[in-house]
This record gives structure tokens, sequence and C-alpha cells, in this order.
């Protein structure tokens, strides 16, 4: 049976140097992100997934403050991969070993230690 375009899987890897591309790359976390730190914004994309399921990594090498809610209908999880990282979260202290869970469309404050 073919797969419906919603099924497919789907994978994208970009690095990406531009603040507001990078902002406007995450409009399904209804996100609004503010750089803090002076300098040329540098991250890097991997997302992949399909229908059910998204899975991403961002690597973000200036500090920022992001809000916004958390894509409708999907569990969505975080986990930092750098121990060193430290970040405040819905009001919570972050570290780079905890896991994180997203209420489904709830809202969100990240703000980096």
């Amino acid at each position: 049976m073919a797969q419906s375009m919603a099924e497919q899987t789907f994978f994208l890897h970009q690095h990406i140097n531009d603040f507001d591309e990078f902002c406007s790359n995450a409009r399904h976390w209804d996100m609004e992100c503010r750089q803090l730190e002076a300098g040329q914004f540098s991250s890097e994309l991997l997302m992949f997934g399909g229908a059910s399921t998204l899975f991403s990594r961002a690597q973000l090498y200036r500090g920022m403050i992001q809000r916004g809610s958390s894509p409708q209908g999907l569990i969505t999880i975080g986990l930092l991969t750098n121990p060193k990282i430290k970040m405040r979260w819905r009001n919570i202290d972050i570290s780079g070993d905890m896991l994180f869970f997203f209420r489904q469309g709830g809202s969100y404050m990240v703000l980096p230690d």
C-alpha cells in the first residue's frame, strides 16, 4: 500500500548562520527567539521523522531565549547532549544529564544559565 505524503518520513540536516532563518525553521513550535550575545549566530539543525514522530537536534553557538509552545498532538521530550549545558526551563533548572517532557501544546520558556 502506498503511503500518503503526510505519512512519509523526512530528513533535514542544516548548518544555519542566520538567526531569523533558524527561528523560522521552528515555526511548528510557535517559538519566539531572542539572541542574547552579540556576534554572528551559528547553529546546526538535524530533524527526521514522520506523521506521528519527530526527532530533532539543535546545536546553538550563541546564548538565546526561547519562548513558545510545543507542536500540538505530539509528545515532546528534551534531552541535552552536553553535560556542561545548564538552562532554566519552566522555572526548573535543567542540566546536561536530565530528560525533560513538554506538555502537549503547553507553553515553555528556556533561558541560558
